[in-house]
């Protein structure tokens, strides 16, 4: 028992001692990382492959760090700087989009150009102060990062540096709003595409006929969520967006007013008006094709057509994207730094 308990003991100093070399490699390589950041060859969103193949190669702490057994490799602590350099980027774009509200210059999804924008703000935008450009962090505050001594940087290379960080936030914004469109322009697709659905599923029981108008069928479904979305709550009586409530003060938070939430009416009673004619089209064509003193069968307005079948499809996609969503949620799996 007392050589197993030695064998053991011995085994978990061993460990312990591996996992502090580990971890001294590690820090090193990241030291390795802040420096390359410091002198500048550490760039924002440059590829990985491209700076192992120009800094790396012989790089005596990559060299060091790719001997662990456990813990972050060096890919992975590279994607931690990238990311603390997004955090960065962040912040120019958000200066940048507040220097070109305050100038009232909008940014046009798919219309305004990073150059444009640059225009616009130049002068104007100020971008969060940088001890060396783009690098920062507390080991430029504190004068050195583990011995090089900080980078001299004289006024031209200054302006070169905030000219270039200019260039990058203002295409982020640009890129920004173009991601903003594209999901204003999906969620309005998503809502549309439910709210033709739910006129197609509560067809019968409403009931929605050929000569079904917009007020006819609003009391029946306007509870429903694919309704709501669209054209927003039902109006409710009392006069509540009249201004602030009685008895309480303006700063109060209940008392604060939210802002609208984005609604398609217009394109909801354009996809209805649509959804009606169709329903005469069917009408029409039964009609031509019965004999005399025959009944309408109420199965040919429910029949599909291409439009159903594109509408079924894009939401079960959607249906299936939000799945994929929810189950690759999670933070970042815990790794040893």
């Amino acid at each position: 028992n007392e050589l197993e308990r030695a064998h053991a003991q011995l085994a978990r100093e061993e460990k312990a001692a591996r996992l502090r070399e580990e971890r001294r490699r590690r820090d090193a390589f990241v030291r390795s990382l802040k420096r390359a950041r410091h002198r500048g060859s550490l760039r924002l969103r440059m590829p990985w492959r491209t700076f192992v193949e120009r800094f790396l190669e012989n790089d005596a702490a990559f060299v060091e760090l790719s001997r662990n057994l456990s813990g972050s490799r060096a890919r992975e602590l590279y994607d931690d700087e990238q990311e603390e350099m997004e955090l960065l980027a962040a912040e120019d774009r958000a200066a940048v989009e507040a220097a070109a509200a305050k100038a009232g210059f909008e940014i046009i999804a798919n219309e305004t150009t990073r150059d444009a924008l640059m225009a616009a703000v130049r002068g104007k935008a100020s971008l969060p102060a940088r001890v060396t450009g783009e690098t920062g962090g507390d080991e430029a505050r504190d004068g050195e990062i583990d011995g090089a001594q900080p980078r001299r940087v004289d006024s031209k290379e200054e302006e070169e540096e905030e000219e270039e960080r200019l260039r990058v936030a203002c295409g982020d914004a640009v890129v920004a709003a173009k991601e903003r469109a594209r999901r204003a322009a999906r969620r309005k697709e998503r809502a549309l595409d439910d709210f033709y659905h739910l006129l197609r599923s509560r067809r019968r029981d409403v009931p929605i006929t050929p000569s079904s108008t917009w007020a006819d069928v609003e009391p029946a479904l306007a509870g429903e969520r694919a309704w709501i979305k669209c054209v927003g709550q039902p109006a409710s009586g009392g006069g509540g967006d009249d201004g602030p409530v009685e008895g309480k003060g303006g700063d109060d938070p209940s008392n604060v007013k939210e802002k609208p939430k984005e609604t398609y009416r217009a394109d909801a009673e354009a996809v209805f008006v649509k959804y009606v004619e169709k329903l005469r089209r069917r009408e029409a064509q039964a009609r031509e094709a019965m004999e005399d003193g025959e009944a309408m069968d109420e199965g040919v307005y429910d029949a599909r057509d291409d439009e159903d079948v594109a509408v079924d499809v894009r939401r079960r996609r959607e249906r299936d994207d939000l799945s994929d969503e929810v189950d690759g949620r999670g933070g970042k799996r815990e790794r040893r730094r």
